[in-house]
């Protein structure tokens, strides 16, 4: 069973792609306090998610992590 894939850039990276909103300023972009707040919480299920197929994964492999 293929894992499916999870990738996750450079802020600059997830800016141009439209998963991190900001404003610019002259030539430098400002992020939300609020914005980078609610991005942190979905990196974060998203690492639990990859952690949880990960498990299950070695389990059903019959590997001890």
């Amino acid at each position: 069973m293929p894992l499916p894939k999870r990738s996750v850039g450079t802020p600059g990276q997830e800016i141009e792609a439209n998963r991190l909103a900001c404003r610019k300023v002259n030539r430098h972009r400002r992020i939300e306090f609020e914005e980078l707040r609610r991005y942190q919480a979905a990196q974060q299920q998203q690492l639990e998610l990859s952690l949880q197929d990960l498990t299950k994964l070695s389990e059903e492999l019959g590997l001890e992590l």
